[in-house]
């Protein structure tokens, strides 16, 4: 990974590991989550991923089959 980018998951920021991996635990609300990734370069220029999670309480599954 380039050392000068910084990487945020929905406004915070997140250290990435040498081998490029990174980690950061989200809390889900029930029903549609929203998760924005942006990756940072020193100059300024960004790159951001947006990816939509549903989450559903286990009670809501059983009540749904």
């Amino acid at each position: 990974p380039d050392p000068e980018t910084r990487l945020e998951i929905n406004g915070q920021q997140v250290s990435i590991m040498a081998d490029g991996r990174f980690e950061k635990e989200i809390v889900l609300s029930s029903g549609v989550n929203t998760i924005l990734v942006t990756a940072i370069k020193k100059h300024g220029k960004e790159r951001r991923e947006i990816r939509h999670v549903i989450h559903r309480q286990i009670d809501d599954l059983a009540r749904s089959s």
